[in-house]
């Protein structure tokens, strides 16, 4: 499948969310995977962020306590919002840590970066199809491709948080 988005690569949008909206953050928070939103004719990649704690066993993440809506487009920041639990429709103490995070597993650290690039490059093709609503049966085999590797690099204690927000999206790919 060919890329023929006119928003801008997934990759991009990460490293935008990294130096503009996690500037403005307390300096342990950590930046989720990416989620495509659409409101109306408006495309959003949506970034949650939540407070962490370093350990060495890798990282014990809270509740996320921030989101930030980046135009898909043009990669400006719209709004970074504190949010509460209420937002998730999810009882959790704010303040009480959802459990350890120590990176993707069965995978090895040396090829998260491969594996992170490949992700971006079908998440791109999804993205264009997805934000011009065209439907997924068009991506058949990157929509495989998408749900295995989200599998592998999304941090399993922050599901509940990617399917609220990520909804339909994910109801898009058939994920449910």
């Amino acid at each position: 499948m060919t890329n023929t988005q006119k928003f801008l690569p997934i990759a991009k949008l990460v490293q935008i969310a990294r130096d503009g909206p996690a500037q403005g953050l307390p300096q342990q928070s950590y930046q989720s995977i990416p989620l495509p939103y659409r409101s109306g004719s408006n495309m959003f990649v949506v970034f949650m962020f939540c407070g962490c704690r370093p350990s060495p066993q890798g990282r014990l993440l809270l509740p996320p306590g921030y989101i930030a809506w980046i135009d898909a487009s043009t990669g400006v920041l719209q709004e970074l919002r504190a949010v509460t639990q209420d937002v998730f429709g999810i009882q959790h103490d704010p303040n009480q840590f959802l459990g350890m995070y120590s990176g993707p597993e069965n995978i090895l650290p040396g090829d998260v970066r491969a594996y992170t690039e490949h992700f971006y490059n079908i998440y791109d093709n999804l993205l264009a199809l997805y934000f011009t609503e065209q439907s997924s049966h068009k991506a058949g085999q990157d929509v495989k491709e998408f749900r295995r590797l989200f599998g592998l690099l999304a941090e399993p204690i922050l599901e509940p948080y990617y399917r609220t927000i990520g909804k339909a999206f994910f109801d898009w790919i058939g994920v449910r």
